[in-house]
């Protein structure tokens, strides 16, 4: 059974990518329906900012267990933060009702205008010159937010409502996804060219977007490509939860592979219950299992490889990705593997950016 795939295999998985990216390109210009296994959702920004210069406005970040809580103020195109609270834990939220009741009791006296990064799948709303989005689900595990009557909610504007009602309070929102505050993020980086900035997730779990235009942010929900070859334990998984290329590539599913491949081969080891467990293994002087710990996460890197090339492709450029996730950061040699693969698969550079606290100053610019 072998892990990591051929040059020719994943030259092929790139051509693929982006062909199916093309395709979704063209629905989505011709305002057809999209067919591709790639959502490809776009969201248009608003072309004006909502704060003024010197004014002061809140973040929060609700996602995990842990969120997060700032207030910033722009001066000069520039935003500052003037206190924060990293790793705010939100408390067990089962209903709307509850979500609200949450969001306004962290609204500080003075602040009118409020920017959340609220990490669940959002379908884009653009409503009196802001970001809203409807929450389209809310997941089953591992986030503290598991309110079934949320869905189908404009996030914001119901939270403008609930506050106004309940304590009288005028105030602007606006909300963004994980996914599309991170792409945020990169845009503040000063002197960066938007048209050839992507981003990317690679830790529990799997995306890939980038800039349409300087005013369209693409979110490509790329784990649920599925136009390549899976294999035997990923197909498996994918048609319990979907995600196929996801359920190849990320933190959530790679330990899983490891010990498939182990049963498979019929060695004897101990099973791992976490990808986290495969860099140690990596260190460690055991040739079969700590080779096949690596390669099960080069084979990973090499997947994400091609989607990095896949898009660079698509837009015949070279490109900067800011990028999030502990797999892609902190996993062993991780990051190099995808570079060296990347360069394999495409004549165009990829720069990989890391930008502290991405979450918070990505979801500032939903208003700055």
């Amino acid at each position: 059974m072998q892990l990591t795939h051929s040059l020719q295999a994943l030259r092929q998985i790139t051509m693929s990518f982006y062909d199916e990216l093309t395709v979704a390109y063209k629905a989505f210009t011709n305002a057809t329906i999209n067919t591709t296994s790639l959502p490809f959702i776009v969201t248009q920004l608003p072309s004006n900012s909502l704060a003024e210069d010197n004014e002061p406005f809140e973040v929060l970040i609700i996602g995990g267990t842990l969120g997060g809580k700032a207030i910033c103020v722009k001066k000069n195109k520039t935003v500052s933060v003037v206190k924060q609270e990293l790793d705010r834990k939100i408390p067990s939220i089962a209903t709307k009702e509850e979500l609200l009741n949450y969001v306004a009791l962290s609204l500080e006296d003075n602040i009118n205008l409020l920017a959340i990064n609220f990490a669940y799948p959002l379908r884009p709303i653009f409503r009196k010159g802001k970001l809203d989005g409807e929450l389209l689900d809310i997941g089953t595990t591992g986030k503290a937010v598991s309110a079934p009557d949320l869905i189908g909610t404009v996030i914001g504007e119901n939270l403008e409502t609930y506050i106004q009602n309940h304590y009288g309070k005028s105030v602007n929102v606006a909300v963004g996804n994980d996914s599309l505050c991170l792409s945020l993020a990169g845009k503040g980086i000063p002197n960066i060219n938007v048209n050839q900035l992507g981003f990317g997730i690679v830790g529990t779990g799997l995306n890939f977007g980038f800039f349409l235009t300087p005013h369209a942010v693409v979110n490509l929900e790329s784990h649920a490509f599925e136009k390549f070859q899976q294999t035997e334990l990923g197909e498996t998984l994918a048609k319990k939860t979907g995600s196929p290329y996801g359920k190849e590539t990320n933190g959530e599913n790679l330990y899983k592979h490891f010990n498939y491949f182990l049963e498979k081969e019929g060695i004897d080891y101990p099973h791992l219950t976490s990808t986290d467990q495969l860099d140690d293994l990596v260190k460690m002087h055991a040739p079969i299992v700590t080779q096949a710990a690596k390669d099960t996460l080069l084979r990973s890197a090499q997947l994400v490889a091609c989607q990095v090339a896949g898009i660079m492709e698509f837009k015949n450029a070279d490109m900067s990705f800011v990028m999030e996730g502990g797999l892609f950061w902190q996993g062993e040699g991780y990051k190099k593997s995808v570079e060296e693969t990347v360069k394999l698969l495409t004549k165009h550079s990829a720069t990989f950016i890391k930008i502290e606290n991405s979450n918070l100053y990505g979801a500032a610019q939903l208003v700055a």
